[in-house]
């Protein structure tokens, strides 16, 4: 797995800064602490350290009964992801001088994030890859939910591969589309990547004060963003060039 995609961590970090969230950073999904690190070290550059919350089986996947019929049958199949532990992740926080609550074990919404000491959530990353994760997950943070939380869903947009597609339509969509309807959560869309996607818990108050910025500085492109395509159709045309003057 790899660490949330770089220029969403920023977004996320630069609204949180910007608004003085409070509450605790919870992920779900840790295996070895490459996202949960990433997300620690931008929040201590913006000068917002918060609590940080892992929780994990840190031993593998657990079984699903949601069959996509795709790669992600086989890439998220029963052990998947075992090669951590939570010694190991532990360790990688500590030598970063970071202080870290990891939870090991099955996402189990019969023990609430509050016996945990969570009280508020200021960002909730989700990377559970299955459909029992997501739901698990969303189920334990709704009770500590708050105008400007925010929701950082790494499985929750179909991507056009048809490798993936359905496995992400039939888990983490899913489950998130459920929990969604079920809570009637007043949710912002900001922005999605790939399969990611940034929501805020927004009210009234809150749109009012931060809307134009989020809109402004947070849903479009930032400039290296806009100018990437034209960088890699460049690269292209530049390749193409040296070869063609190799055959001359």
């Amino acid at each position: 797995q790899q660490p949330v995609h770089l220029t969403m961590t920023d977004r996320v970090v630069r609204l949180l800064a910007r608004t003085q969230q409070q509450g605790a950073v919870v992920e779900f999904g840790v295996f070895r602490g490459d996202g949960l690190l990433q997300i620690a070290h931008f929040m201590r550059e913006r000068g917002i350290p918060r609590p940080l919350y892992g929780f994990d089986t840190f031993a593998g996947m657990p079984p699903t009964d949601v069959s996509s019929g795709d790669l992600v049958d086989e890439e998220w199949d029963v052990g998947s992801f075992s090669d951590t532990s939570v010694e190991l992740v532990r360790k990688r926080f500590e030598d970063d001088d970071f202080d870290v609550t990891l939870v090991e074990g099955v996402f189990d919404p019969s023990v609430p994030l509050a016996s945990r000491g969570v009280e508020q959530i200021a960002l909730a990353h989700i990377d559970a890859d299955i459909y029992e994760g997501y739901r698990d997950a969303l189920t334990l943070i709704t009770p500590h939910l708050q105008p400007g939380t925010v929701l950082l869903l790494d499985e929750s947009e179909p991507p056009g591969n048809p490798d993936y597609f359905f496995g992400v339509k039939r888990h983490g969509q899913r489950a998130f589309h459920e929990w969604w309807l079920e809570q009637d959560v007043p949710l912002l869309h900001v922005r999605s990547e790939w399969t990611i996607a940034m929501y805020i818990v927004v009210d009234r108050p809150y749109l009012t004060e931060h809307g134009t910025y989020i809109t402004m500085e947070l849903m479009g492109d930032t400039v290296e963003e806009a100018l990437l395509p034209e960088i890699r159709h460049a690269a292209a045309n530049c390749g193409k060039r040296q070869k063609r003057e190799k055959e001359k």
